[in-house]
């Protein structure tokens, strides 16, 4: 009886197999299955039609200060170009000309900072240098202020001397914390209280 009905079924065994080609056999492998009727199959493998490049990053991408614009302080404010009244200075009143000058030429110089002798600034009316075991490491545009722009404390004028470092991308301001023959005592203003302790330089 039993051989009965597998001679039965195996011509409709047969004839099931020869629907199918080779390859179709091949492709559905023990872990995919035919989908039925009327449904596509739920996570379709991409091809390279259906892949798009990512997108390239351009310049637009990109934040930068335009070309000749000022670079903004920590606050996010830029400075506003005042007249000078008296060379390499800005922000000063013919009155208060004379003082300011004989700070800034007082400021002019070579500088070791106090608590690292490798470490040394050298500050001229335009330029500000750092220096690091005698080699130089930065070179930026400086600018002196008698009285320190409001742009690099938030706003709020501070009536206190300070010089700025203009950098591509952000201007550092440097308050003056105290300063004389000897010691030159900076904050930067916008980033941290802190002070750095610098002495002249033995010539």
């Amino acid at each position: 009886m039993r051989y009965l009905i597998l001679l039965c079924c195996l011509p409709l065994f047969i004839a099931c197999a020869a629907e199918l080609s080779p390859d179709e056999i091949d492709r559905q492998s023990a872990y995919s299955f035919p989908a039925r009727p009327g449904e596509a199959d739920q996570f379709p493998i991409a091809t390279e039609e259906d892949t798009l490049p990512l997108p390239k990053a351009s310049a637009n991408d990109r934040v930068s200060t335009p070309p000749g614009a000022p670079a903004p302080t920590p606050y996010g404010l830029t400075i506003e170009e005042e007249p000078k009244t008296y060379d390499g200075s800005k922000g000063t009143s013919e009155t208060a000309a004379a003082p300011a000058l004989a700070a800034q030429k007082l400021l002019t110089g070579k500088w070791v900072n106090a608590e690292d002798g490798q470490e040394m600034v050298e500050l001229t009316p335009s330029h500000y240098k750092t220096f690091y075991e005698g080699s130089l490491l930065v070179q930026e545009d400086m600018t002196f202020y008698a009285s320190c722009p409001s742009a690099c404390s938030g706003g709020k004028p501070t009536n206190q001397p300070c010089f700025t470092i203009s950098g591509p991308a952000q201007t550092d301001c440097y308050g003056i914390v105290r300063l004389n023959e000897e010691v030159l005592e900076l904050r930067m203003l916008g980033v941290s209280n802190e002070t750095v302790v610098y002495r002249r330089a033995d010539e």
